[in-house]
């Protein structure tokens, strides 16, 4: 079982790193008004996508990015606008959902992926061509309306610029069709600082790599932060809160590889690796 030990701030301690941290477009919020006209770098294949104002729980003065994909507009892409360079291990961390039904504003049904529906990243460095970076479909929920948590490694790409082109696209959509959204989009561990928030946000993991059983350190954050544990293709693993900015996870029963740890408390975002063996 997978679980969360809390560590007294005499137990251990540990180094800390820095992140940076830019709010790509400021998660939609800064667009004046929502319509298909996409603005601050970001960019849509056929425009397709769009900014819209979407019942988010309850709220409904969210702005998020959109599309919806039906019999005849089968495909699409949303393309981030250029940030970095990247130093190691950068990451960009989203939140996206699908959904087939709205009442006004707000979400009425999750859309279960299904066969023929695909959600691909790709990343262009420096102006290059784009090349597949991952999958993603399965990170989606299979019940509910909220938005999942996905995170992609940059770290094959330290010292570039790049963007990154969410594709998505179904080979039998239906009439009514389903939307794909996205929403939060953070890029951490820059080492530009323009258009950047500045944090002393880090996190320290040790040991790593690990069989199972790793201290998490993070520091800049209360008592109220979140852990969560992503495997390399989105999807949640673990979820708990620190106390003190310190926990011990167990971890020991999950599969052996790449992991990112991600520490959260409002707007204020750190990630690290964490290799299992």
């Amino acid at each position: 079982m997978k679980k969360i030990i809390l560590l007294a701030l005499s137990t251990f301690i540990l180094s800390f790193s820095s992140f940076s941290q830019v709010l790509l477009s400021e998660d939609f919020q800064s667009y004046g008004g929502f319509g298909s006209t996409l603005t601050g770098g970001w960019s849509s294949s056929i425009a397709g996508f769009k900014v819209q104002l979407r019942g988010v729980s309850g709220d409904t003065n969210i702005k998020i990015c959109e599309a919806i994909i039906f019999n005849s507009h089968k495909s699409d892409s949303l393309t981030t606008p250029s940030f970095g360079p990247l130093a190691a291990n950068a990451t960009l961390t989203f939140k996206s959902r699908m959904v087939d039904g709205y009442t006004g504003i707000i979400a009425l049904f999750n859309h279960i992926p299904v066969a023929g529906d695909r959600v691909a990243a790709y990343v262009s460095a420096d102006g290059g061509p784009f090349v597949f970076l991952q999958e993603l479909i399965s990170g989606y929920p299979a019940s509910g309306v909220g938005f999942a948590d996905f995170s992609l490694p940059l770290n094959g790409y330290s010292g570039s610029s790049v963007k990154v082109k969410f594709v998505v696209s179904s080979t039998n959509p239906g009439s009514s069709g389903w939307n794909p959204s996205f929403d939060n989009f953070i890029a951490t561990n820059l080492t530009s600082n323009v258009k950047t928030i500045q944090n002393q946000n880090g996190i320290s993991v040790l040991p790593n790599p690990s069989t199972g059983m790793v201290q998490v350190t993070a520091s800049g954050f209360s008592n109220q932060a979140h852990v969560e544990v992503f495997n390399i293709l989105g999807s949640k693993m673990f979820s708990g809160n620190l106390s003190g900015g310190k926990a011990t996870l167990d971890l020991s029963d999950l599969k052996s590889g790449v992991y990112l740890i991600k520490v959260t408390e409002g707007k204020q975002v750190a990630v690290s690796r964490l290799i299992l063996k």
